[in-house]
């Protein structure tokens, strides 16, 4: 019936067996193995299983790979096999290229080698920078297995550049330069080196010194400069006050004064003056002091010699003498010889002696002068006795002479008579000489004389005799005159008396007519005395006697005599007697002096100026009076009894008129007026033409003197007379000039006037020959003396007259200097003046940039003949050109510097380039192995713009451009990462698995993500952070990248976290391996 019923039998195929573990051989590489082949096992069911891993290529240190072989039934097995990364290669020994520059070297570009394993390895170095001396720089390259190598490189500092010839300015100084502050210049490498010399200090050498700077720099690069030191003393010494020096007679000798200089110190004057100086008065010593340099002044001294003191003088003794013959005078009286002494020197003696001596005592004053106006003065006393000496007596007494009383005792009292009665007299000559008896007469003619003698002889006597007789009674008297030649007693007179009582008329006797003729005698002139009386008609003649010596008849008409040719300032007496019918009358006297002469002028001082004259007369008794006329009545001064005597001060020529007056010392007789003229000569200026300094270009120099009319010149030379006479000198010497102008009296010397010769000036400008200038300089000429005046010039042409000028070009320029006295110099400089380049402007094309990237600096306005040097943060970083590229952040600059003069240079402004500080950023897989992502080294992504992956080296558009992707299959992964600032940054390589390990904790498998490593690349300290604490005791190992144990650890149980410290072990990549009892995890981790 074909019924069918099924029934289902299940066939359970339950495959629950394992695949077979294999044993996996190792794999052994140098540097890294980028892939293994796939291992297979066998399994019951499945036949050929492949294994797969979840490990990360390229694998570049020793790991342990785990396979995994499941045959698709839930049967899985691992089986493990060692991945041995043994890299025992060392990298490349590069050669590396010398390095060469002038001073230092602040830093060097690390140089890189090659590495089997590494690649690129870069080398470092524990050279200390900078480098400032040639050194050996010794550079270690170290791959990732820690095999190094070294090499080494040559860093040349040869400095070959000589420092900057600096231009030193004079010092300049009067007297020395003790020291010198060294100066400096500037070096490219030593930077500021300062001058040394051998120099000996102090420099005292008038004049220009050139001192030698020597500047080297720390390599041995030498260079000189030279520096003037000027000394110019032109400074005086000072001219000192020199004190008075005063003496009595002489000064044999002086003390040099001393003055003081600037540079010379104590300077001792020296002069010409002769020695001893004995001119009494003022003598003005001139005192030159002269210092090193020439510089000279000149002082005066005055050496005052003024003796004051008297000369001692004693006179001669006394004399006693007798009257002349005839006489009642003495004359030619040898008076003796005065002596005496002066401190000084020789005496002069004097007296104002008469040339005739009266009777008498006359005292004679003796005046010793020592020419000095110094006197002193003796008396001597010159007694004149006459030998005549006549005595009357009566009844032998002594009747006096001008007795005007009677006496009976002598008989000149005839008593009372009564008739004629006669008494007799004698005259006694008690001298040596005869006494002459010229008349004895009676005033009365009742007294009649009679047997009157004419002689009385020396020692002898004689009588007379005197009558009485008259008719007339009473009392009658009578004056007997006896005229005799006895000076003391010429006219004897007495007075007789008698009383006649009663008598008869007497016998008349003959009698003198008795006339009053009133004689007078005036004397009109020294030789010449005028006689007048009064005439009586009853005289017929007279007789006229002189110093009892009858001397002329005269007829009785006459009534004056002229007596001359008598002797001057002379006394005379005189004696008239009238002839009468026959008979003598009584006679008349006079006496008097003849007037002295006038006196004879010796010599008067003339005056210059004006002034105080002497005057030296010659006369008699010295005794003068001066009169401002010839007719002036009163005199202006009288002498003192001297032969020398002062006038009065004048100020012009002036005539005084000087009378003397006689010896009569009864009446003043004064004689004619004797012109005395004074001649006051007019001051004038004694002076060299032109300055008190003056200069002459030449060997000689021609000084003048101002004219002075009928004067003669004499020249003086330091105070020495040069014997050149006239108004004119050729000096063909330096130093202090006079000249002494005499007229007359009047004689002054001229202030000093210096001569310098050759005073040719120095011309010297402050640069240096051949200076270069940007764009215009100063040109300056020193100022070697104060007087000077400028002149610059390009060839013919003048430029300027001052003392600095500017210049604008390259030229030979000529410097002339003229002084103050005319004279010339020059000099020359060459001067190059270069153009300075304009400012340069610099752009960038970019100014801010990533730090992998280059920017490139240009300049806007370049020039030719310019070089341009660039600098960063104000410091050269040797690169020239109008334009260069750079990736280092900075302020940059760029100095043009023209080629002909690099002192000409122009500094730009700044132009900032800034590099954008960019965080690192990693590529890192995620903790559960799913998934790849990028962030930076502070774990962000906020800075991140864009990502670009690569995979295998190619970009991996599909995966988009986030920040973190799931790798869907096995293989290298990169990224380049743009941040916000449009920076590109290029990833690690990581090559990724796709697989899900586990790491034990205690008994428990926990999942990747209960572990976490931070920072990872990191710089060698990291953190180790578990999910949960730890149930067991955890060890931690390092490995580094062939398999070298680097670090071990142990984390107890109970510990959560914990941090590694691996700053001392080098860059690399590690593994770091967790051991808890028996169960292991690696991880990989980076040390930047």
């Amino acid at each position: 019936a074909g019924n069918s019923v099924t029934a289902n039998q299940n066939v359970v195929i339950n495959d629950n067996t394992n695949p077979v573990v294999p044993t996996l051989a190792d794999v052994t590489a140098a540097c890294s193995v980028p892939s293994l082949t796939a291992p297979t096992t066998t399994d019951n069911c499945s036949g050929t299983i492949t294994g797969t891993t979840t490990q990360t290529f390229p694998i570049t240190s020793s790991t342990t790979v785990t396979w995994t072989f499941d045959d698709g039934n839930g049967n899985v097995v691992t089986a493990n096999q060692n991945v041995i990364i043994s890299d025992n290669t060392n990298p490349v020994i590069p050669t590396l290229a010398d390095v060469t520059d002038q001073c230092s070297v602040a830093s060097l570009t690390p140089p890189t080698t090659t590495d089997n394993c590494s690649g690129t390895v870069t080398g470092t170095t524990t050279q200390t920078f900078p480098i400032t001396s040639t050194t050996t720089v010794v550079w270690t390259f170290t791959d990732a297995a820690g095999n190094s190598v070294t090499a080494n490189q040559n860093v040349i500092i040869n400095d070959n550049t000589n420092p900057a010839v600096p231009t030193l300015a004079d010092v300049t100084a009067q007297c020395s330069v003790t020291s010198l502050t060294p100066p400096t210049t500037t070096d490219n490498c030593s930077g500021t080196v300062t001058g040394t010399t051998t120099q000996t200090l102090p420099i005292t050498t008038q004049g220009t010194t050139v001192v030698t700077w020597t500047f080297t720099d720390a390599s041995g690069n030498s260079v000189t400069a030279t520096q003037n030191v000027i000394i110019n003393d032109n400074t005086n010494p000072v001219i000192p006050t020199l004190a008075d020096v005063t003496a009595q007679c002489s000064v044999t000798s002086l003390t040099p004064p001393t003055t003081t200089d600037n540079c010379s110190g104590t300077i001792t004057g020296t002069t010409t003056q002769t020695f001893p100086i004995t001119t009494q008065g003022t003598t003005v010593v001139t005192w030159t002091f002269t210092d090193a340099a020439g510089n000279s002044v000149t002082a005066n001294q005055n050496v005052i010699i003024n003796d004051n003191t008297n000369p001692t003088i004693t006179a001669p003794t006394n004399v006693t003498v007798t009257v002349d013959a005839g006489l009642c005078t003495a004359s030619g009286v040898t008076l003796g010889t005065a002596t005496g002494a002066d401190n000084c020197g020789t005496v002069t003696f004097s007296n104002n002696a008469p040339s005739v001596f009266p009777i008498g005592t006359t005292t004679v004053t003796w005046t010793a002068n020592d020419a000095n106006g110094n006197t002193a003065t003796a008396t001597q006393t010159v007694t004149v006795v006459d030998n005549r000496d006549i005595n009357l007596t009566g009844n032998g007494v002594t009747i006096a002479s001008g007795s005007l009383t009677a006496s009976t005792t002598n008989d000149t009292d005839f008593g009372t008579v009564t008739g004629a009665t006669t008494k007799t007299y004698t005259l006694q000559n008690t001298g040596t000489q005869n006494v002459t008896i010229t008349s004895i007469t009676s005033n009365n003619a009742s007294f009649v004389v009679s047997n009157a003698p004419t002689v009385v002889l020396a020692g002898n006597s004689a009588t007379f005799d005197v009558e009485f007789s008259t008719t007339n009674t009473g009392v009658a008297t009578a004056v007997i005159t006896v005229l005799n030649n006895d000076c003391n007693a010429s006219s004897y007179q007495f007075t007789v008396r008698a009383n006649l009582q009663s008598a008869s008329a007497p016998t008349t006797p003959t009698s003198p007519v008795q006339v009053n003729l009133n004689l007078t005698a005036v004397s009109v002139s020294p030789t010449n005395i005028n006689l007048t009386w009064t005439p009586d008609s009853r005289i017929s003649s007279y007789r006229l006697f002189r110093n009892d010596q009858p001397i002329t008849t005269l007829t009785g008409n006459v009534s004056s005599y002229s007596d001359e040719n008598l002797t001057a300032d002379t006394f005379y007496r005189y004696r008239l007697v009238g002839i009468a019918n026959g008979t003598e009358t009584n006679p008349a006297l006079a006496e008097t002096w003849t007037l002295p002469n006038a006196p004879t002028l010796v010599s008067v001082t003339t005056l210059c100026g004006g002034g105080i004259a002497k005057a030296t007369l010659e006369s008699n008794t010295f005794r003068y009076k001066v009169y401002a006329t010839q007719d002036a009545t009163t005199p202006i001064l009288e002498s003192n009894g001297n032969a020398t005597f002062e006038l009065p001060s004048i100020s012009t020529t002036t005539t005084f008129y000087v009378s003397v007056l006689g010896r009569d010392t009864r009446q003043e007789r004064e004689s004619a007026r004797t012109p005395v003229t004074v001649t006051v000569e007019p001051i004038f200026e004694a002076k060299i033409i032109g300055n008190a300094t003056q200069l002459s270009c030449e060997n000689t120099l021609e000084l003048q003197a101002q004219e002075v009319e009928n004067a003669t010149y004499t020249w003086l030379l330091n105070g020495s007379n040069t014997g050149v006479t006239g108004r004119t000198i050729t000096a063909n010497s330096g130093g202090e000039y006079q000249v002494r102008i005499q007229k007359g009296s009047c004689s002054f010397t001229s202030p000093s006037v210096t001569v310098r010769l050759n005073q040719t000036p120095i011309a010297r400008i402050a640069q240096a020959n051949n200076s270069r200038f940007c764009d215009t300089g100063t040109l300056s000429a020193v100022a070697t003396s104060s007087d000077l005046n400028y002149e610059w010039r390009v060839n013919t042409t003048v430029i300027g007259q001052n003392q600095s000028i500017e210049v604008s070009q390259s030229e030979v320029y000529t410097l002339i200097v003229t002084n103050s006295n005319n004279c010339q110099a020059s000099t020359q400089i060459e001067v190059f003046v270069t153009q300075t380049p304009s400012l340069p402007v610099i752009v960038a094309t970019e100014n801010t940039i990533c730090p992998t990237t280059e920017t490139t600096l240009s300049v806007q306005n370049p020039e030719n003949n310019v070089v341009y040097q660039w600098f960063r943060n104000g410091r050269s970083i040797r690169q020239e050109g109008s334009s260069i590229s750079t990736s280092v952040q900075g302020n940059y600059q760029v100095r043009a510097v023209a080629s002909q003069n690099t002192a000409c240079d122009a500094i730009s402004e700044e132009l900032e380039i800034n590099v954008v500080e960019v965080t690192p950023v990693y590529l890192r897989t995620s903790e559960n192995n799913t998934a790849l992502f990028v962030e930076d080294a502070n774990g962000s992504q906020n800075e991140i713009a864009s990502v670009e992956w690569y995979f295998e080296g190619d970009l991996k558009a599909d995966l988009g451009s986030q920040n973190e992707i799931t790798p869907t299959e096995n293989g290298n992964y990169s990224a380049k990462v743009t941040n916000q600032n449009g920076c590109v940054i290029q990833t690690r390589t990581v090559y990724f698995r796709i697989a899900e390990p586990t790491i034990i904790t205690g008994n428990e498998e926990l999942k990747a993500d209960k572990l976490n490593i931070y920072p990872n690349p990191n710089n060698g300290i990291f953190n180790i952070q578990f999910a949960t604490a730890l149930s067991e005791n955890t060890e931690i190992t390092i490995f580094d990248g062939i398999g070298r144990k680097v670090f071990t650890q142990t984390i107890e149980r109970g510990n959560q976290a914990t941090q590694i410290n691996l700053q001392k072990i080098p860059s690399g990549v590690y593994l770091i391996r967790f051991n808890q009892n028996e169960a292991t995890y690696t991880k990989q981790i980076i040390v930047e």
